[in-house]
């Protein structure tokens, strides 16, 4: 009887020692396939329809194969992993201003040639595919995100060039939060230490705000007393600001990421002004200024 390839990868790894283990199945989510896009590609998605034709998110990736290459067989491997994987026939569409995630039940594999052989100055050409390719504008609300291009560099090497955009590689789905987790968010499901503190800061600058319109019912002292919740408020909302994960996904701290340079930024600059208030405080800034207003 003749043995299928499954068969007899298995005999292999059992000859190997490395036996495979039955795991279970994933089976494919019941219901509609629409679901609420996750933040960041909702932070994403708003970006693109401000300027469609936008290619700075696009992500390229070339695969290098050596030897002689069979086209329709890379295409027929490329079309059963589109088939095979939702996130690749991932769209969006919109409703009410929310994008939401929509998956296309096919989506047909175009495999994109180009030929650079017999070119003399490879170099450029190559440089110039790539550029080309990398520019390659991808509509959200009707997809693919993804192309694929074989370039037959020589007789004996192709480049496989895979330009996705990274709003399918974002599936990950939105974060509920009660109105117990926003009020208090140590009990919060995602980063809950440091939601707390910028919810604490946030609390703070209420409070100053609140007791600043009523000053001038209150009592003068008590008012600067809780104005001066402004300094640790500051530090609070510097410190939740710089570390926290702005997709809610408790992924690895990026300080430099654009966002938080500009963050870092103002903390320099307020750092510096309370510096230099303090120093003219200690060369009797204030005394000098009281004698002015007194008019000596």
């Amino acid at each position: 009887m003749k043995r299928t390839r499954d068969e007899l990868f298995r005999e292999m790894l059992e000859r190997e020692g490395l036996a495979l283990t039955p795991r279970n199945r994933i089976e494919r989510r019941p219901g509609a396939r629409e679901t609420e896009a996750s933040f960041a590609q909702w932070r994403i998605w708003v970006n693109q329809m401000l300027e469609r034709a936008s290619t700075v998110y696009n992500i390229m990736l070339a695969l290098k194969i050596e030897g002689p290459v069979s086209v329709p067989s890379v295409q027929q491997a490329l079309q059963s992993v589109v088939d095979r994987h939702e996130s690749l026939r991932t769209y969006f569409k919109a409703a009410k201003g929310r994008p939401y995630q929509a998956v296309h039940p096919e989506v047909r594999v175009r495999l994109n040639q180009v030929d650079i052989r017999d070119l003399r100055r490879k170099d450029e050409a190559l440089e110039a595919v790539l550029a080309a390719r990398q520019k390659t504008a991808f509509a959200l609300e009707k997809g693919p995100l993804f192309e694929f291009t074989v370039v037959h560099v020589s007789f004996d090497t192709t480049l496989l060039l895979i330009v996705l955009h990274p709003a399918v590689l974002l599936l990950r789905s939105s974060t509920q939060f009660g109105w117990r987790d926003v009020l208090l968010p140590i009990n919060s499901p995602v980063q809950p230490r440091l939601n707390t503190v910028g919810a604490a800061s946030l609390y703070m600058l209420l409070i100053v705000i609140f007791t600043s319109l009523l000053r001038l019912r209150m009592a003068r002292p008590l008012w600067r007393k809780l104005h001066y919740l402004v300094f640790p408020a500051f530090v609070l909302m510097f410190f939740h600001s710089v570390f926290t994960d702005p997709t809610l996904s408790n992924g690895k701290i990026d300080p430099l990421d654009g966002g938080k340079v500009f963050v870092d930024i103002c903390g320099a600059i307020t750092v510096a002004a309370w510096t230099y208030r303090i120093r003219l405080r200690g060369r009797g800034f204030r005394q000098e200024r009281a004698l002015i207003v007194l008019g000596k």
